[in-house]
């Protein structure tokens, strides 16, 4: 069995650096276990690295396409314009995945470098599974620490402000709308997620223990003489965030003789510099520099304990780095650090004023010069980064990516293929269509008598909002079928229409005049409960096509688009249950399949056979159904799937193309009419009579399209495709 085909988007990337290039890299190592993953990376900052890197060790699953950024793009990260710039990227990006995407499709998108939520990109555009995250960057400095920032507060204040602004703007809003899966990489940052849009969010930490300390990582780590001076240290960009100068006032105030080993470089070196000097602990400060990926561990193995000061971050990798040498950790309880640092391996200190928290930090250093507290703690930092490993990682994320890639809440872009706005005026000249079809049907006969019509829905459901989509309302409902019903219109279902028009049963006499069936796509429970009650007070059956595989279930269906928010009221989502089947048996409708899992299958044929052959045998063993009726999921089909509905033995195929069913039609090209909230009785009538075709073909000019048709001819294109009547 092929591998899902995963594409990722990193534009940080890079075996050879930490922090968001590394958590790039490493999640694309672990998709590559079981996906055959193709990652979209920014080209100037890392292609160099990852040609290195699989030069050095070829992962046949892992293909890496270069995307760069603008020449001019270094300068506006300098000037503070970076996400700016990220944002063009992103839609390079997605051009070339779009590409890409045409050659040979992917099963979904897995958005995760840059971690920021800031710019969340445009990769629900490809119409397949979206995954965002790991997220961060929600996260501001309190105002009570902005004086630990120096020069730097006032721009850090300007950020907060931004920030705020940000997680509202309208990009962060639809991307939290349309992605099938939201990831946060703290918990943090997913509460401030969940402010924005209330739904399901999960937890995921963007950090990976790096390849350099896996092997290095000790059983147990030796515990030094106490009498020696403790060695505390820090490695990280010298930036204003980054906040050693709080480490360096603790060192100030901490009774225990304290040596500091700071790794790194950045602005904000010279001032830090200057900030031991003020505290009085220059003589206790190594200045180190950057150091090696490949000598870091030597490092760890010379401290006694790891600082963390930093007032502003996502995770940090450098955390792993310390826990997996067996260094106790000392930082301050907010963001990532709060996630990952437990009491068994560290400690953190309340995020309050800078002169609280340096001496919040100085009481832990002293607490952490007993060798017997450092022993405990060592041991657990080795067990707490276990929990980081590529293993633990891994079986974090396989549900993830397995959950997404069974599903799709976008419509495919071929249904349409038309923007907005152009949808919004076709369906406005529909909505004219069928008002001068009801008008012309209420003074003459049907058009085509020997036809029938098939009236398609998918909710009935009280819609307070006007806003749930594909649905009608149960006083709209009622009203549709009371008219048709009284204007003497009778209701079959779909199965009456194959026994009728079955080119095999020698039946050459056409249906009654004024016959019509009901049929309702995907199941959801909703129709049980307020269509069922309706449509037997007026003696009408219908034709429920179940997406088999959520029967029964207590989530949405993944291709609603329902389920991108919070579940909230189960009424508009809820699929039917196994005894709402019965119920719907029992009352003389028919139950007929809708696929498994309502995927798009136009591209994927040996795919679209096995599926359909589970809903078949779902409904065979539970119901003694043999041959069902079939609707395929949003109205797609071409000759290669209308052959295999054929073959698995359904009596009939339904599109949502706008057509009545006439005797002669290939039943695999069946067409419908979609119903709206807003439509009169006397619109459905026109349908049903044959008269909007007529009016519709006035605005279309497809009329000699049709006639061709239904003579028999081939189309250049038959894939049912109307934007009208798009199925769900």
């Amino acid at each position: 069995m092929p591998r899902p085909r995963l594409l990722m988007a990193a534009y940080c990337c890079s075996p050879a650096e930490g922090s968001e290039p590394w958590a790039g890299w490493s999640l694309a190592k672990l998709a590559a276990v079981d996906h055959e993953v193709t990652v979209i990376v920014e080209e100037r900052k890392f292609r160099a690295a990852i040609e290195a890197a699989l030069d050095a060790d070829p992962d046949p699953n892992l293909r890496f396409v270069f995307v760069p950024e603008r020449w001019w793009a270094h300068t506006m990260w300098q000037v503070g314009l970076g996400y700016r710039s990220y944002r063009w990227w992103q839609r390079r990006a997605v051009d070339a995945a779009a590409w890409l995407h045409a050659e040979r499709p992917f099963d979904a998108v897995h958005a995760s470098t840059i971690i920021s939520f800031r710019e969340p990109g445009f990769w629900h555009r490809l119409n397949i599974p979206v995954i965002w995250g790991p997220i961060g960057g929600t996260a501001d400095v309190a105002s009570s620490m902005l004086p630990v920032m120096g020069l730097s507060a006032p721009k850090e204040w300007l950020r907060s402000i931004v920030n705020r602004r940000d997680r509202w703007s309208k990009r962060v809003r639809q991307m939290l709308d349309r992605a099938d899966v939201v990831v946060a990489a703290t918990e943090e940052t997913r509460r401030d997620l969940q402010e924005v849009v209330p739904r399901p969010v999960e937890v995921v930490s963007e950090i990976v223990v790096p390849e350099e300390l896996r092997g290095a990582t000790p059983s147990a780590r030796p515990v030094r003489d106490g009498d020696a001076p403790l060695r505390v240290l820090f490695s990280g960009l010298h930036e204003a965030r980054k906040a050693l100068p709080l480490l360096l006032d603790a060192v100030s105030r901490c009774r225990t003789t304290v040596v500091v080993r700071v790794l790194g470089d950045g602005p904000m070196n010279a001032a830090w510099r200057k900030s031991a000097e003020r505290f009085g602990v220059a003589d206790r400060v190594e200045w180190a520099g950057w150091v090696a990926r490949d000598a870091i561990a030597d490092h760890y193995a010379w401290a006694d304990v790891f600082a963390f000061p930093s007032v502003r971050d996502t995770t940090g990798t450098v955390l792993l780095e310390a826990l997996a040498a067996g260094l106790p950790v000392v930082g301050i309880d907010h963001q990532g650090v709060a996630d990952v640092v437990t009491e068994s391996c560290g400690r953190v200190v309340p995020f309050t004023g800078p002169s609280d928290a340096a001496a919040g930090m100085a009481a832990v250093i002293d607490e952490l010069a007993d060798a017997t507290v450092r022993e405990t703690l060592s041991a657990g930092a080795i067990e707490r980064a276990a929990d980081y490993q590529p293993d633990a990682k891994l079986a974090q994320w396989r549900p993830i990516w397995r959950r997404a890639l069974a599903q799709s809440t976008q419509v495919p872009a071929h249904v349409t293929g038309l923007s907005p706005v152009r949808q919004t005026l076709r369906r406005v000249k529909a909505t004219l269509a069928a008002q001068a079809a009801g008008a012309v049907a209420s003074a003459l006969p049907p058009r085509d008598a020997a036809a029938v019509g098939i009236i398609n829905y998918h909710r009935i459901c009280p819609d307070l909002t006007r806003r749930l989509p594909l649905n009608v309302t149960p006083e709209s409902f009622e009203r549709q079928i009371a008219g048709l019903v009284e204007a003497g219109w009778q209701g079959i279902t779909v199965g009456d229409i194959c026994t009728a028009y079955a080119s095999d049963a020698g039946n050459a006499e056409p249906l009654p005049r004024k016959h019509f069936a009901i049929t309702f796509d995907d199941a959801f429970g909703n129709v049980h409960r307020f269509a069922l009650p309706i449509l037997k007070r007026y003696g009408v059956p219908a034709t429920a096509y179940l997406a088999t595989r959520f029967i029964g279930a207590d989530a949405p269906f993944p291709f609603d688009p329902w389920n991108r928010k919070g579940h909230g009221d189960p009424m508009p989502w809820r699929p039917l249950s196994h005894a709402e089947c019965d119920d719907l048996l029992d009352a003389g409708w028919e139950l007929a399949v809708h696929t498994a899992t309502h995927r798009d299958f136009s591209r994927v044929a040996e795919e679209f056979a096995a599926d359909l052959g589970e809903s078949c045998d779902w409904l065979r063993d539970r119901y003694g159904i043999d041959a069902p009726t079939f609707s395929y999921p949003y109205g797609l089909v071409d000759d290669a799937l209308a052959g295999i509905v054929r073959e698995q033995g359904c009596r009939c195929g339904l599109t949502t193309e706008s057509r009545l069913v006439r005797p002669g039609d290939d039943p695999f090209w069946w067409g419908r009419f979609g119903a709206d909230d807003g439509e009169s009785p006397r619109m459905l009538i026109g349908k049903l009579s044959g008269w909007f075709e007529s009016a519709r073909g006035c605005w279309r000019r497809v009329a000699a399209a049709d006639e061709t048709f239904r003579d028999g001819g081939e189309t250049e294109d038959r894939t049912s495709h109307d934007p009208l009547a798009v199925s769900a």
